[in-house]
Parts: C-alpha cells; structure tokens; sequence
C-alpha cells in the first residue's frame, strides 16, 4: 500500500468544517471533535467492513474512494454507489446499532478518520443538526438503494421494436441492430426477418431467460404472428420512422399506445432513421403531436456509434454527461469533453445548468469538440461587453441589456432541441411558480438563454408569459434531472466548476462607503486602504449559495464526480489565453479521473 500522509488539504479540521454533517457546529466545538476521531488507513481492495458484520464505528473519508455493494437475491452482490474524498460513511450503523447494511471496499488506498458509535450518539445529542442532517443522508441513500433493487426487478422486461408506417427501410435497421448485439449476452433477438423462430422455440426461450437478459422483439407490424404473441407482455417500445421522409405514423399504432400506455414502464422512445448524407435532423417536433415520446434518438444507417448509442439505451447502460454552470469557465467544460472522447468514454445525453447548458448544446449539434470551442468561444467572442458599461440600461428587469450575449445565441443556436444529433436538456428557473425548469424541446437559443439569464445582470427569459432565470439557482449541476431521463443504471458524470467556493483571502472595507468616496478612490484623489471583492464574482457566488447543498447531493448520485480547480478564474470575462488555460485544465483534471480504459 503506498502509504497516505495528511496533506493541509486532507486536515481533518477542514474536513469536518465542510462536511453536511458537521457544517453547523462552531470553530471552537469542531476542535474539540476532532480529537474523538482517529486515523485509519485502508489499502487498495480492502475491506472498510463487510454486509452483516457488527456496527462499532463511523467513518470520514479524507482521501481516496471506496464503493458500497449489497448483496440480495440468489447472494447476487450489486454496486449501489460510491463514496468519494470528503463523504461519511457507516451512520447508519451508528445511529441503529444494526448489523452493517451493505459492505465498503477500498476502490483505492484510502485515508480515513474513524468516530466510535458512542461517540456519534453524544454528539448527536450535543448537537441535534448533526442527527438530523444524518438522517436526511441516510434515508436518500437508502430511497436509491429501494429504487435500484425494485429496478432490479423490473428489469427482466420485454422490448418491442416497430416501425411506424410500411415505407421505414426497417429491415436495414434490423440487420444493423443484430450485428452490434451479436455479443451482448444481455440481449435476446426474437425478429420477424428470422423464420427460425416459431411458436415452441420462442415460449421455451421467454421461459428459459436468465433474470439479466432482456429479449427484443423486432416486428414489422403489429399484426404479425410474433407481434400477436409478445404484445401483451412488453413494457418498453421503440417506434422507428424515416427522418429523411415526411413524419407519418400508422393510426393504429397510435391507438394501439393510447390503449396500452398504463402497461409501459415508461413512455415509448422515438428512432429516427437518416441517409448517409445527411447533415441535420429536421422535422422531429412533428413527431410529438400525437404521442408523448421519453426520448427520441438521431441514427444514421451508416454510422456504427449511433448503433452501439441505441443500444446502450435500450440496456439501461447510456452514458450521460450533466456540466455545471461556472461563467466563462465553461470552457473548462470543453477540455473535459475532449477528455472523455480521448477515452473512448461514449456522451450518449448531455445536458446542464447556465453555461453548462450552452457548452452542452455547442457538443449535441455536432459531436465535435473542436467545433464546440469554436462555438463557444464565438459565443464569448461575440457577448463581450455584455456586462460592461457600455450596455448598462434602464433597471426595470436588469442591470444590462445582455443585447451582444442574446444576439450571439440567436445566430448559433436557431434551431430546435429535438433536431439536436444526441439528447439533451437544460434547466431553468421558473420564477412563476419557484421551481427548475426541465428544457428538452423547443427552440435552443430561448431555452438557453432562459438558464443563463443571471439575476440583475441578464434580463430574464419569458417563455410562456412567465419568467425564467439562471438554472443554477436551483439546480447548479443537474445530476438528479440526468438519471430520471437515463435510468438507475446508467452512468453520469458531471463536470463541476464551482467545486470549492472557499475565499482565504481577507478583506478589509467599512459597511458604509458613500458614492464620493469611492470615485475620488478611483480617480486616485484619495488613498485606498482597502481590500475589495471583485463585485461581478461576489454577486454570482452569492447567488449560487443557495443550491450549493443539492449541487453536493446531486454530486453524490453520480457515477462519477468532477471538480475542476478553477477559484484563480474570474466567473467571467475570461480572456484568450484564460480561456486556452480553462479547457487545458479541464482536460488534465478529467483524465487524471478517467479510468485507463473505458468499461
């Protein structure tokens, strides 16, 4: 074990003053805490404690990861999340005096710092917050360990893939469906186009499956003999259509989805086929008038990624990518980007909050990192002065006109979200009614705009004759939105720009300083003994503090969490040489996190 040494950084007083649990508890109370916790190493693939085994201890993890497993059902073990540096583990344990629930392994050497249960119960009793902050943590942790089991459970269903009129060119689809499956054991391919399969082999097949393998069933209608067969039993559907080709759908197929809709684990997802040649989908909000589609997926016939893409969807196994709002440090977001493909790690769904959400709507246009710095740099490029004195305006809704900024959007990004090559979405905050907004249709530019508008500097969007704010204040890094769309076990990452807001700096000004005083300060007239924050940064930490705590739950339920060091940047005006250093650090930082191949 390559032995851990507690760095400044790994200091257990910092820890602990940045912990949720402890975060209410005074400087002097946290000293005096500290001195009940002892330090614990842990080497790679070793275990924490096991399922089962006696609860005696807590612990806070300074440095390294560990993973959390549970075994259930046939002692079938199964990974339901991991804890990362920061994080406590073992409360539930401590507070119930229970056998241990789930069994922590070492994903790499670890340093810990270990609290006795006796311990923890006194101080709970010192400090209530400190068991009601522990108990909000366990009962999520314990919702998404019922959920993934419960998912468990559900995932031993059947899949319908059918096309929506006669003149699809389904067959190719098929053929290319079957190749890329040939060698997931998961999947099972019952097809119309395989006259191997009769009556007697099917049922023997459906009875034989094993409880991981999920059988599709490719029909060319719903009036052949294999629809007639598996139509009652199914529970997720895929309608496939031509995307070059004028949207049509069969009505009976429509009826037969508003007949059955309650039997579906989910909504009916939409394939849309292309040529080739094509260059951008068009036509896809058409599809929507008739049937509410979860998802609908882009796949051209020639291109082996949107195959593979599909088919990670259909497993329950898409990679979705969440980017944080940050400023003109999102370009830090395009370095992480250009890490994951350097992986080979797949961005089947992107999406995100404030300039998240607009870096996540440069990448989903083309699948092209260099096209998405280009694009986004313009965008920069083209909003700069946005927030200046040059587009101050009359305060009704803001500070400044945000005119460069809006115009900038308008030329980049006219275009619908549905005709976007990969899923996507961006979150707003709706002012109406106090709650975040989910984008996934729509015209792109108003719906990010409405995620970027910042409070008195960025008028606010209206969409639907009501207002709409920066996504951020609500919801800065919206893992929570990426796994309803992706399911329990898909993989998440998200990129954080705003990791650690701590400002070590000291500032010295008084609470009152009249306008005079400070213009004479700035003409030089008069000497300046003090210490300002920037305002424009100040402000902008300011308002995210308010969605910092589900920034860092939401961090917790991905599958992998990355905060890039950035406090040195400015949120914005990042100049051109600021923003080359941005995506260099982002793409450093994320693939010192990636693993040496992609799974």
């Amino acid at each position: 074990m390559q032995h851990l040494k507690t760095k400044p950084e790994h200091d257990l007083l910092s820890i602990l003053k940045k912990n949720k649990l402890f975060s209410s508890v005074y400087h002097e109370k946290i000293e005096k805490m500290a001195l009940l916790f002892k330090e614990r190493m842990l080497a790679k693939g070793d275990f924490l404690f096991k399922q089962g085994e006696s609860s005696l201890s807590l612990f806070l993890l300074a440095d390294g990861k560990l993973s959390a497993s549970i075994t259930h059902d046939h002692q079938e073990e199964k990974i339901v999340g991991h804890i990362e540096s920061g994080e406590m583990v073992g409360e539930l344990g401590a507070l119930s005096g229970e056998p241990r629930s789930l069994t922590v392994t070492a994903v790499k050497d670890c340093l810990l710092f270990e609290l006795s249960n006796k311990d923890f119960i006194v101080l709970c009793h010192q400090h209530p917050d400190i068991m009601f902050s522990a108990l909000r943590t366990i009962l999520a942790r314990s919702q998404k360990i019922l959920y993934m089991i419960q998912n468990d459970k559900q995932t031993n269903h059947y899949i319908a893939i059918i096309p929506t009129n006669a003149q699809v060119p389904f067959k190719p689809f098929c053929e290319g469906i079957i190749k890329y499956t040939a060698k997931i054991n998961s999947l099972i391919i019952i097809s119309d186009f395989d006259d191997t399969w009769d009556e007697e082999k099917i049922r023997a097949t459906e009875k034989n499956k094993k409880s991981s393998q999920r059988i599709i069933y490719l029909l060319q209608s719903l009036e052949t003999p294999l629809a007639k067969l598996c139509l009652k039993k199914i529970s997720v559907l895929y309608l496939v259509a031509d995307g070059a080709s004028e949207p049509h759908i069969e009505s009976n197929i429509i009826d037969y989805i508003q007949q059955h809709v309650d039997y579906f684990l989910t909504p009916p997802a939409l394939v849309l086929l292309y040529p080739p040649n094509t260059n951008k989908p068009r036509h896809t909000a058409r599809y929507f008038s008739d049937i509410t589609f979860r998802l609908h997926h882009h796949l051209k016939m020639d291109v082996p990624m949107h195959y593979q893409r599909l088919i990670r969807f259909i497993r329950g196994t898409a990679v979705g990518v969440v980017l944080g709002g940050g400023g003109t440090r999102g370009f830090a977001h395009i370095g992480a980007i250009k890490a994951l493909r350097e992986k080979k790690i797949p961005i089947d769904m992107i999406g995100g909050a404030s300039v998240g959400a607009i870096v996540a709507g440069c990448y989903a246009m083309n699948e092209s990192v260099e096209d998405t710095y280009h694009l986004f740099h313009h965008i920069v490029e083209a909003a700069r002065g946005s927030i200046s004195w040059k587009s101050i305006t009359w305060p009704y809704i803001s500070l400044f006109d945000a005119k460069k900024f809006t115009e900038a959007l308008q030329n980049t990004f006219d275009l619908l979200i549905e005709d976007l090559w990969i899923p996507y979405f961006c979150v707003s905050s709706n002012i109406a009614n106090d709650t975040e907004a989910v984008h996934q249709t729509g015209v792109l530019w108003e719906k990010m705009r409405a995620s970027a508008a910042v409070p008195g500097i960025i008028p606010p969007m209206i969409l639907d004759g009501e207002l709409h704010l920066d996504g951020g204040l609500l919801n800065n890094l919206p893992v929570d939105i990426m796994r309803e769309f992706l399911g329990d076990k898909a993989r998440i990452i998200a990129i954080e720009l705003n990791g650690s807001l701590e400002d070590k700096r000291k500032y010295i000004f008084p609470p009152i300083l009249t306008l005079k005083e400070t213009i004479l300060m700035k003409l030089h007239l008069r000497p300046n003994p003090y210490k300002f924050p920037r305002f424009i940064d100040n402000f902008l930490r300011g308002l995210m503090i308010g969605s910092s705590a589900k920034t860092r739950q939401n961090g917790l339920a991905a599958t992998l969490l990355i905060n890039l060091t950035l406090n040195k940047f400015r949120l914005l005006h990042a100049s051109m040489k600021q923003a080359e250093k941005l995506t260099e650090i982002g793409y450093h930082e994320t693939l010192s996190r990636l693993p040496d191949r992609s799974s």
